[in-house]
């Protein structure tokens, strides 16, 4: 019966949020069962079962009529675990479609996956990517697609000074404030799913296309992924678009960094 709940599990793999796997206990080591229960799934190559001697939740129970009882908790501290199935089988009642609802019981219980986050435009934490920039306000209109930024500086991102928790400076911005331009290039969309990655020490505008994407008070200590505002998202299209960031200090570390990212949970 073990070994074919540990058949279920394997084949289970990838199609879960989380790998998969189970425990057998026993509650003492009489007669050197835990040696042996290790030798037993060495040689029959039980992977994802658990065979060894342990103490089940608080809330376990135990079907006297059952040949074997299946308990699923959620995962947490010993003697903390909370029950959520448990399965009473008799001998033979181990069929495929009983091992399915074993391998979905524990699927269910597991957290959920943490989102997977891909580049779309890189920031300058792992690899300097070129800005244009100024320390001097600029005109009004600095944030739009069609101003003129040739008169302003170009540089690497980062831009901060040393010493500021989670930067890395490639370019020193010591001054109130700093504005940034940069041209990114899109792939073909849907654009659902782009957020903002940055880092910023302190106060920060980001703008998409001339749009609002996120206005954001203080600062942080690493690199983050902000959600962009349904206005800057609905700009967003394939081929070449403008960010542009605005970032005042208010007092220590000073850092400003920006990159777009594709965020699926």
């Amino acid at each position: 019966m073990v070994k074919k709940i540990d058949k279920r599990m394997q084949a289970a793999v990838g199609t879960t949020p989380r790998q998969l796997g189970a425990y057998v206990l026993f509650m003492n080591n009489q007669g050197g069962l835990d040696q042996r229960l290790r030798d037993l799934a060495a040689k029959e190559a039980i992977g994802r079962v658990a065979l060894g001697i342990g103490v089940p939740p608080p809330d376990y129970e135990v079907n006297n009529e059952a040949d074997v009882t299946v308990v699923v908790y959620k995962p947490a501290r010993r003697g903390q675990q909370h029950v959520t199935a448990n399965f009473a089988l008799r001998k033979g009642e181990l069929n495929d479609a009983k091992a399915d609802d074993i391998v979905k019981a524990i699927a269910d219980v597991l957290p959920p996956p943490p989102p997977v986050v891909h580049t779309v435009v890189a920031h300058s934490r792992e690899k300097e990517q070129q800005w244009r920039y100024t320390f001097a306000k600029p005109a009004d209109h600095w944030y739009k697609p069609d101003f003129n930024d040739l008169s302003w500086k170009s540089g690497p991102g980062g831009f901060g000074i040393a010493g500021t928790p989670g930067a890395v400076v490639r370019t020193v911005w010591n001054t109130n404030a700093i504005w940034l331009r940069r041209e990114i290039i899109l792939p073909d969309g849907p654009f659902t799913h782009f957020h903002l990655q940055l880092h910023h020490d302190d106060d920060t505008e980001v703008y998409l296309n001339g749009v609002l994407a996120a206005k954001l008070p203080g600062y942080t200590t690493g690199y983050r992924e902000v959600p962009i505002s349904e206005e800057a998202r609905k700009t967003l299209r394939p081929g070449a678009n403008v960010l542009a960031v605005y970032c005042w200090q208010t007092g220590g570390g000073q850092y400003i960094d920006v990159g777009l990212v594709e965020v699926k949970k």
